[in-house]
Protein backbone atom coordinates (compact mmCIF):
# COMPACT_ATOMS: atom_id res chain seq x y z
CA UNK A 1 0.00 0.00 0.00
CA UNK A 2 0.70 3.91 -0.34
CA UNK A 3 1.74 5.50 2.22
CA UNK A 4 -1.71 6.89 2.66
CA UNK A 5 -2.43 3.44 3.13
CA UNK A 6 0.98 2.29 5.83
CA UNK A 7 -0.36 1.01 9.44
CA UNK A 8 -3.95 0.26 7.50
CA UNK A 9 -4.55 -3.08 8.97
CA UNK A 10 -7.84 -4.88 7.52
CA UNK A 11 -10.65 -6.25 10.30
CA UNK A 12 -13.02 -7.71 7.40
CA UNK A 13 -10.91 -9.05 4.44
CA UNK A 14 -14.63 -9.54 2.94
CA UNK A 15 -15.32 -5.78 3.56
CA UNK A 16 -15.58 -5.24 -0.46
CA UNK A 17 -17.68 -8.26 -1.36
CA UNK A 18 -19.89 -7.66 1.70
CA UNK A 19 -20.48 -4.14 -0.44
CA UNK A 20 -21.18 -5.95 -3.83
CA UNK A 21 -23.44 -8.51 -1.66
CA UNK A 22 -26.17 -5.65 -0.93
CA UNK A 23 -25.37 -3.93 -4.11
CA UNK A 24 -26.18 -6.76 -6.32
CA UNK A 25 -28.99 -8.31 -4.11
CA UNK A 26 -32.40 -7.17 -5.64
CA UNK A 27 -34.60 -7.02 -2.48
CA UNK A 28 -32.09 -4.69 -0.80
CA UNK A 29 -32.60 -0.76 -1.03
CA UNK A 30 -30.60 2.17 -2.02
CA UNK A 31 -30.58 2.97 1.72
CA UNK A 32 -29.47 -0.42 2.54
CA UNK A 33 -26.94 -0.11 0.12
CA UNK A 34 -25.54 3.15 1.94
CA UNK A 35 -26.21 1.26 5.24
CA UNK A 36 -23.51 -1.43 4.48
CA UNK A 37 -21.08 1.18 3.09
CA UNK A 38 -21.33 3.14 6.35
CA UNK A 39 -20.81 -0.28 8.61
CA UNK A 40 -17.80 -1.33 6.51
CA UNK A 41 -16.49 2.68 6.99
CA UNK A 42 -16.64 2.06 10.46
CA UNK A 43 -15.98 -2.07 11.24
CA UNK A 44 -13.93 -3.35 8.80
CA UNK A 45 -10.48 -1.88 9.13
CA UNK A 46 -8.25 -0.79 12.41
CA UNK A 47 -10.40 2.38 13.10
CA UNK A 48 -12.87 4.44 10.61
CA UNK A 49 -11.48 4.90 7.62
CA UNK A 50 -13.26 6.84 4.60
CA UNK A 51 -14.66 4.58 1.92
CA UNK A 52 -15.67 5.60 -1.54
CA UNK A 53 -17.55 3.55 -3.88
CA UNK A 54 -17.88 4.23 -7.36
CA UNK A 55 -20.95 3.07 -9.36
CA UNK A 56 -20.37 3.23 -13.45
CA UNK A 57 -22.67 3.18 -16.01
CA UNK A 58 -22.20 -0.87 -16.04
CA UNK A 59 -23.52 -0.62 -12.93
CA UNK A 60 -20.15 -2.18 -11.58
CA UNK A 61 -18.64 -0.78 -8.37
CA UNK A 62 -14.89 0.17 -7.58
CA UNK A 63 -14.06 0.56 -4.23
CA UNK A 64 -11.23 2.04 -2.05
CA UNK A 65 -10.19 2.75 1.19
CA UNK A 66 -8.02 6.09 2.55
CA UNK A 67 -7.24 7.22 6.04
CA UNK A 68 -9.95 8.75 8.76
CA UNK A 69 -10.65 11.75 6.54
CA UNK A 70 -9.04 11.52 2.84
CA UNK A 71 -9.44 8.64 0.70
CA UNK A 72 -8.55 8.19 -2.84
CA UNK A 73 -7.39 4.93 -5.08
CA UNK A 74 -3.82 6.05 -4.51
CA UNK A 75 -1.81 2.93 -4.00
CA UNK A 76 -4.75 1.06 -5.37
CA UNK A 77 -4.47 1.71 -8.43
CA UNK A 78 -5.25 -2.12 -9.68
CA UNK A 79 -9.04 -1.25 -8.55
CA UNK A 80 -9.52 1.14 -11.44
CA UNK A 81 -7.64 -0.36 -13.55
CA UNK A 82 -8.48 -4.23 -13.14
CA UNK A 83 -8.50 -5.66 -16.63
CA UNK A 84 -11.37 -7.88 -16.49
CA UNK A 85 -13.69 -4.74 -15.34
CA UNK A 86 -12.65 -1.26 -16.83
CA UNK A 87 -14.79 1.62 -15.58
CA UNK A 88 -17.25 2.89 -18.36
CA UNK A 89 -18.38 6.60 -18.01
CA UNK A 90 -20.92 8.15 -16.98
CA UNK A 91 -20.01 7.66 -13.64
CA UNK A 92 -23.47 6.60 -11.96
CA UNK A 93 -22.30 7.77 -8.01
CA UNK A 94 -19.54 8.60 -6.24
CA UNK A 95 -20.40 7.68 -2.82
CA UNK A 96 -17.79 8.49 0.14
CA UNK A 97 -17.79 8.28 3.56
CA UNK A 98 -17.31 10.95 6.54
CA UNK A 99 -16.81 8.15 9.25
CA UNK A 100 -15.91 11.02 12.31
CA UNK A 101 -18.59 13.24 10.85
CA UNK A 102 -21.36 14.99 9.12
CA UNK A 103 -22.17 14.16 5.41
CA UNK A 104 -21.60 17.50 4.13
CA UNK A 105 -19.32 18.22 0.96
CA UNK A 106 -15.91 19.49 1.96
CA UNK A 107 -13.50 21.83 -0.33
CA UNK A 108 -11.80 18.63 -1.28
CA UNK A 109 -15.02 17.24 -2.35
CA UNK A 110 -16.44 19.80 -4.53
CA UNK A 111 -13.02 20.30 -6.36
CA UNK A 112 -13.38 16.20 -6.77
CA UNK A 113 -17.32 17.23 -8.21
CA UNK A 114 -16.11 20.13 -10.63
CA UNK A 115 -13.55 17.75 -11.93
CA UNK A 116 -16.08 15.11 -12.57
CA UNK A 117 -19.14 16.78 -13.20
CA UNK A 118 -19.68 16.42 -16.49
CA UNK A 119 -19.24 12.43 -16.13
CA UNK A 120 -20.77 12.33 -12.72
CA UNK A 121 -24.17 11.66 -12.56
CA UNK A 122 -24.82 12.12 -8.78
CA UNK A 123 -22.45 12.16 -5.38
CA UNK A 124 -23.18 11.31 -2.04
CA UNK A 125 -21.58 11.78 1.14
CA UNK A 126 -22.59 9.64 4.34
CA UNK A 127 -22.03 10.60 7.86
CA UNK A 128 -23.11 9.82 11.38
CA UNK A 129 -26.65 9.05 10.49
CA UNK A 130 -26.79 11.35 7.58
CA UNK A 131 -26.66 11.70 4.23
CA UNK A 132 -25.80 14.43 2.14
CA UNK A 133 -26.20 14.03 -1.72
CA UNK A 134 -25.65 16.33 -5.03
CA UNK A 135 -27.30 15.80 -8.67
CA UNK A 136 -24.97 17.81 -11.20
CA UNK A 137 -27.88 19.73 -13.40
CA UNK A 138 -27.09 20.57 -17.24
CA UNK A 139 -22.88 20.52 -16.25
CA UNK A 140 -23.80 23.06 -13.75
CA UNK A 141 -21.88 22.69 -10.09
CA UNK A 142 -24.70 24.93 -8.73
CA UNK A 143 -25.20 23.87 -4.60
CA UNK A 144 -28.50 24.84 -4.95
CA UNK A 145 -28.62 21.14 -6.56
CA UNK A 146 -27.22 20.18 -3.09
CA UNK A 147 -29.68 18.22 -0.70
CA UNK A 148 -29.34 16.50 2.68
CA UNK A 149 -31.28 13.83 4.33
CA UNK A 150 -31.25 12.49 7.65
CA UNK A 151 -31.05 8.48 7.84
CA UNK A 152 -30.81 6.32 10.48
CA UNK A 153 -27.44 3.92 10.23
CA UNK A 154 -27.16 1.49 12.65
CA UNK A 155 -24.33 -1.12 13.12
CA UNK A 156 -24.65 -4.79 13.82
CA UNK A 157 -23.58 -4.87 17.32
CA UNK A 158 -26.66 -2.39 18.20
CA UNK A 159 -29.12 -5.28 16.81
Amino acid sequence: MSELHEGLEVINYDWKSDIEDVFDNPVCSIEEFYEEIWIQSQTAFDMPREVQVIIDANNTLFMSVGNPGFVSFEGQDAELYNREKKMKLPIVEWIHTHPFGHAYFSGTDWMTINLWQRNMEKATVLGNNERATFEPRNGSVDRAYETHTKIVIHSEEEE
